[in-house]
């Protein structure tokens, strides 16, 4: 049978003792066209001789595609088959990188689209990991986020590039409302990493938002297969020193080491981690909604009019007055109770 991996996901299929090169160049286009939850397309044609040859385009167009590692285990191929992968850079692994993708699209559109609609985003899953779109994930983040609009909300993304690499964007995108996995050679499109991190995390922070990620697995990623590029612990720190989430691989299982946010530096260039770990970020805005939900349903219904605090052992104003006092212990009183919660521990 001819074996391979795409992405991370494990084709394979049977040869049959008839079969020639075309038999099987064609089989697996069908495996790969039937399968439509594959990143790829494919197209078998003749090549020299009596060889076949089977071409993968990237489904996603431009420099994005470059990303996908193609891998391959020939030994169950019958006597006197060969299959030999071309493409871009070797791994560490023996698999190949998709090349040819040239062009970064941009996310400037889809952004305007966005922040017309007028909608908040809780959670969102980039897929782009180039300095120039997180750049304009960025500013979309923190426009939505301003206190004239308070659509606050988090975005993740990931990259399957080299440390050094990886720093770079990291640093660039340096934002509390972002968080960017790390792992190299990863054969999980970068994009799919992300989605199922930012989906985890809705689904844990409804209920808390003060929550820690240390080794949790990512099911559904594809374990890293080149001890090589398996982090060290060294790099584990240094990853999370520059502001990246790095996924390590234990038994066979993708997992993550510590969930941080991208903000590493100040915006003159020194230490910051006022923000490091996730929920750094994510406490405080829903703390602040949990302000704003008391105050629209319950203070504010109840309160109609406003006057000054009372004087000093003097009687408090008639009940539907509201004071500044008044206020500030009834936010207090939320604050205390979202503590008893352990939303807030620090």
């Amino acid at each position: 049978e001819w074996r391979y991996r795409i992405g991370g996901k494990y084709l394979a299929g049977g040869i049959l003792s008839t079969a020639d090169p075309q038999d099987v160049a064609e089989s697996i286009e069908a495996y790969i066209t039937a399968n439509d939850t594959l990143p790829v397309t494919a197209a078998a044609a003749a090549g020299s001789g009596t060889t076949w040859v089977v071409t993968l385009t990237a489904k996603s167009p431009g420099a994005w595609g470059n990303d996908l590692i193609l891998w391959q285990d020939d030994d169950a191929l019958p006597a006197g088959a060969t299959s030999v992968v071309a493409g871009g850079s070797a791994v560490g692994n023996g698999g190949k990188l998709f090349h040819n993708g040239a062009g970064a699209g941009t996310v400037a559109t889809a952004l305007a689209t966005l922040e017309a609609d007028g909608g908040r985003f809780y959670r969102i899953a980039g897929a782009q990991n180039d300095s120039t779109n997180l750049g304009l994930w960025r500013n979309f983040l923190d426009t939505m986020a301003g206190p004239l609009v308070g659509k606050t909300g988090h975005a993740v993304f990931a990259t399957a590039d080299t440390l050094s690499a990886a720093t770079t964007v990291a640093q660039a995108l340096n934002e509390q409302r972002a968080q960017m996995l790390w792992m190299e050679d990863g054969e999980t499109p970068s994009a799919v990493i992300a989605a199922k991190m930012a989906a985890l995390r809705l689904q844990a922070e409804q209920s808390n938002p003060n929550r820690s990620y240390d080794d949790l697995v990512l099911d559904g990623v594809a374990p890293q297969t080149d001890i090589n590029t398996n982090p060290t612990r060294p790099e584990l720190v240094a990853a999370l020193d520059v502001g990246l989430t790095p996924l390590k691989t234990v038994n066979g299982r993708v997992l993550v080491v510590r969930a941080i946010t991208t903000r590493s530096l100040t915006d003159l260039g020194g230490v910051d981690d006022g923000t490091l770990d996730v929920a750094d970020a994510a406490v405080p805005d829903a703390v602040r909604d949990e302000i704003a939900l008391f105050w629209e349903t319950d203070f504010k219904p109840n309160h109609p009019n406003v006057g000054d605090d009372p004087p000093a052992n003097g009687p408090n104003p008639a009940a539907g007055i509201a004071y500044p006092a008044q206020w500030a212990s009834e936010v207090k009183r939320v604050l205390k109770n979202l503590e008893t919660q352990r939303w807030i521990t620090k």
